[in-house]
């Protein structure tokens, strides 16, 4: 049975931004898209919510799938730290759409999110819509990033071993400011790691893998993000477009 398809790869990108866990009178300013500028840290401690667009490949056999896609927010009373790890209370804005789509909101055990169910690609530049709520500001933001380029995915292994340091190449990557590398073997995800764009490999540990069991049907996941940061409303908002190649049916052993 093929464990590996799109709704998969979709609810990975998905746990990535909304699986790892300061009211404010509404502010309806809508800032044009040049002002306030991003901040000059790449990635500040104290985002009150992200805007995720990506598109995803996988990577079996020598050869790329057809692209599919993913947008989704996430809102939160508190600064969001460390990629995304909620500290308060995740936030009802209202409605949230991207180029005109307005994304689907789910609420799973008072973590609510929004997402897009039709797996769409959205191409820069990404016109982000928020109609604001409950702390969040009103927001209308285009982000004009370019999706970041992969290039030298041909080179990641066909096995990962779990009791030994595996070095992973990240070379071939342009345009982003930041990577994440997880391994995963059904819906068991591997303790994620995040690096900066620059970086050329990184070395996946047994404890970094220790969640994960052997089996034949593993992945490994790259995925390479460029984010802005604005201030809006008085508060740091992250707008993420981001390009994941997961290369699936590997040997975790």
């Amino acid at each position: 049975m093929k464990l590996f398809n799109k709704s998969f790869i979709i609810f990975l990108l998905s746990t990535l931004m909304f699986g790892f866990n300061s009211c404010k009178k509404k502010d309806n300013t809508t800032p044009a898209a040049s002002t306030p500028p991003p901040l000059t840290s790449p990635n500040p401690n104290n985002y009150f919510g992200v805007m995720s667009s990506s598109t995803a490949n996988f990577f079996q056999s020598g050869s790329l799938s057809a692209a599919g896609g993913t947008s989704s927010a996430l809102f939160s009373s508190n600064a969001l730290i460390n990629n995304g790890v909620v500290f308060g209370t995740s936030l009802d804005p209202g409605t949230v759409s991207i180029n005109g789509v307005q994304l689907k909101k789910s609420n799973n055990s008072g973590m609510i999110g929004f997402n897009d169910s039709t797996y769409a690609y959205f191409p820069t530049p990404n016109n982000w819509v928020v109609s604001g709520a409950n702390g969040v500001p009103n927001i209308n933001y285009n982000n004009v990033d370019n999706t970041p380029i992969y290039t030298g995915y041909a080179v990641l292994p066909d096995t990962i071993k779990l009791n030994q340091n595996n070095i992973i190449s990240l070379q071939g990557i342009t345009g982003a400011d930041e990577i994440t590398v997880y391994t995963s073997s059904g819906f068991n995800v591997s303790a994620l790691k995040y690096v900066t764009g620059s970086t050329t490999s990184i070395t996946l540990s047994p404890s970094d893998l220790s969640s994960l069991s052997a089996t034949n049907v593993g992945a490994l996941s790259v995925i390479c993000s460029k984010n802005s940061y604005q201030l809006i409303g008085g508060k740091t908002y992250k707008f993420q477009i981001s390009y994941q190649l997961q290369k699936i049916y590997i040997v975790l052993q």
